[in-house]
């Protein structure tokens, strides 16, 4: 991931503050009817929701929420990246057995990140994430993480990972010269049994 689209996103949302819970609102309210007027036209699965409810972009709110499985019933249209739910399977179970998560599915609007998710309800649930989309989450988080406001991004700082000594996140930051004892020092981590 580039550092210039996170350090962006950061200061994007560091230019984020409202003095009131109405301008909150609006300001939410303005992001939801740019993001649905743009998914409507690139879903198929959400243009038809809102058909079948004869309910206008502007009024959600009111459509029911999207249940778990009714979203993979409709991946194949409800995705707009052009990726179908065998593909997105396909992938993430290949790095989960892997363990090797940097792979990426191409797509027309440019690659993307499959995961799974726990499966805790009973159904795993697959979600996809664009590079664009990664950078915003990384520079939000980033921001939001970081004290002194947007110039808490100037300033040096010490940053804490947990990660097992035998992941491959381990031997990436040591490549990338990150240097601490505490990504060795905690031995072996068990391994669990796979479910």
């Amino acid at each position: 991931m580039k550092a210039l689209p996170i350090l962006h996103a950061a200061l994007d949302d560091a230019r984020l503050t409202f003095r009131s819970r109405p301008a909150l609102e609006a300001h939410q309210r303005r992001l939801a009817h740019e993001h649905l007027r743009w998914v409507a036209a690139h879903s198929p699965a959400v243009a038809a929701r809102f058909r079948a409810a004869g309910l206008p972009l502007s009024r959600w709110a009111e459509l029911p929420p999207t249940t778990k499985a009714q979203m993979l019933a409709t991946f194949d249209t409800l995705n707009t990246a052009g990726v179908t739910l065998a593909q997105a399977l396909t992938a993430a179970r290949r790095a989960e057995q892997t363990r090797d998560f940097t792979p990426r599915l191409p797509t027309p609007r440019g690659p993307v990140t499959v995961g799974l998710s726990t499966g805790t309800s009973g159904t795993q649930g697959v979600f996809l994430v664009g590079e664009a989309e990664q950078a915003r989450w990384a520079g939000t988080v980033l921001r939001a993480l970081l004290p002194g406001g947007w110039r808490g991004l100037t300033q040096r700082h010490r940053v804490a990972f947990s990660c097992a000594p035998t992941a491959r996140c381990t031997a990436a930051w040591a490549a990338a010269g990150w240097t601490s004892a505490s990504l060795t020092c905690c031995g072996p981590w068990p391994t669990w049994p796979a479910s």
